[in-house]
């Protein structure tokens, strides 16, 4: 999926150790947004996502929007990045999610790299 640019992940090491990482499927949807609960709280996801929407950007200039599946206990952080919800909590196979969605037009970009 790498190979064919269905998927592109980054990642944020401390020395040899990937501490964060960030995947994203077709330029659009975060199918992954993981850092390290010793690490948390430091501006990596923040970091890594801006970096993520930044190439999304640059791939697609036309891009309206980037949504997720959020944890329910990751809602939170998504918000802070500038998503809102977009849909009922819904389970699918055991796992449930919160559908989210960000406005690229809405958000000013320049904020979310600070």
């Amino acid at each position: 999926m790498i190979e064919n640019e269905k998927i592109f992940m980054l990642g944020c090491f401390d020395m040899e150790k990937l501490v964060g990482a960030v995947a994203l499927m077709d330029f659009c949807h975060v199918s992954l947004l993981f850092v390290d609960t010793e690490y948390q709280c430091n501006g990596i996801a923040k970091s890594l996502f801006a970096k993520a929407l930044e190439l999304c950007i640059q791939k697609n200039p036309e891009l309206g929007e980037i949504t997720v599946n959020s944890s329910t206990y990751a809602v939170p952080i998504y918000k802070k990045l500038g998503f809102h919800i977009a849909g009922e909590p819904t389970t699918n196979n055991g796992i449930t999610f919160v559908p989210m969605k960000m406005n690229i037009i809405k958000n000013n970009f320049v904020t979310l790299k600070k």
